[in-house]
């Protein structure tokens, strides 16, 4: 997988509330990374001291730095070496001091930037509106970023892998898919399913109007469900790959508000929505697990493999706009 348009972009290292008062290692993109807070800000460094390479998040935050655990060195929040026990001159060299990454907190995560660009965060659409509850789920999964990416935005396994809870195969409608390709993100938005036919849909969405799946620059998967009065469930997926074969999934979920509060409807399909993701992660490291034994990916697609082309064309700065009209059955 090439990595360099994944690195020109925020992707997410923690949730907010996953970095507390002592240092938190992750790794992103296969680069180790040690995040600190202290009461001014968050910085990221490499979590690689450059004396003698001991992990820093195994240190201390002193003085609103950092401290390696092995010689005592310190760094601060621009990566500088301020101090260097039994050293007698002043700490001045540059190659002393820590590899320092952007980092931001905003929409209840921690983001890092492993390269300078002037790319924007994402804003899932319903976050911020009163009509909607929203709140977080996490998950990890072992599996390629592009098969993770496609398991979540298409249609077409839900009558095997999720068979019952969100589509049955003996119940398949005709449904137009439109695409739209632009920039940075590809659309499908569906017309004429009206409910999917598994549980989920029959028992808690109103009639449907239409629905849409999306892809956005580097690795954001959305769903949105739609009633005549608008929006009704949108997911957002961030996907931060820490290798070629590992993955962390952040999803921000919108429910909107009615009779029933938001919140009750979160309790009311959280245990089938974390069914459906255990079903998904358990057929993508499957998946994975069976392209190790063989060496490598083998795939044969077809027309109704409507969103992995366009995943994998932006994801290798293909940005060609396209708008075409296909018709599956769903």
């Amino acid at each position: 997988m090439n990595y360099d348009i994944l690195k020109e972009h925020w992707l997410i290292a923690c949730s907010s509330k996953t970095l507390g008062t002592k240092p938190y290692a992750c790794e992103i993109l296969s680069t180790p990374i040690v995040l600190f807070r202290n009461q001014e800000k968050i910085t990221a460094l490499l979590d690689r001291c450059p004396h003698r390479n001991a992990p820093l998040s195994r240190g201390k935050i002193i003085n609103g730095g950092l401290e390696c655990p092995y010689h005592g060195w310190q760094f601060d929040t621009n990566g500088e070496c301020q101090k260097i026990p039994g050293l007698c001159n002043k700490v001045t060299a540059k190659s002393r001091d820590a590899t320092r990454f952007e980092v931001i907190e905003c929409q209840g995560f921690v983001w890092i930037k492993l390269s300078a660009s002037t790319h924007e965060i994402y804003q899932p659409p319903l976050l911020e509106n009163k009509n909607y509850h929203s709140f977080i789920w996490q998950a990890e999964v072992s599996a390629s970023l592009v098969n993770i990416l496609e398991n979540f935005l298409d249609g077409t396994h839900t009558h095997f892998v999720h068979s019952g809870l969100i589509r049955r195969e003996g119940e398949r409608q005709e449904v137009r898919a439109a695409i739209t390709r632009g920039s940075d993100r590809v659309e499908i938005r569906y017309t004429g399913e009206g409910k999917q036919s598994g549980f989920i849909s029959k028992w808690f969405e109103r009639s449907r109007r239409e629905s849409y799946g999306r892809f956005i620059l580097p690795s954001v998967a959305e769903i949105e469900y739609c009633s005549d009065s608008g929006s009704e469930l949108t997911i957002t997926a961030y996907i931060t790959s820490t290798s070629d074969a590992h993955h962390k999934i952040y999803a921000v979920i919108s429910i909107k508000q009615g009779i029933i509060p938001g919140v009750i409807k979160q309790w009311l399909l959280t245990p089938f929505f974390r069914k459906a993701l255990k079903q998904d992660i358990e057929i993508l490291e499957l998946q994975q697990k069976t392209i190790e034994q063989f060496g490598k990916e083998t795939f044969i697609s077809t027309e109704t493999d409507l969103i992995r082309p366009h995943i994998e064309s932006l994801l290798h700065g293909n940005n060609k706009k396209i708008e075409k009209t296909i018709t599956v059955m769903l």
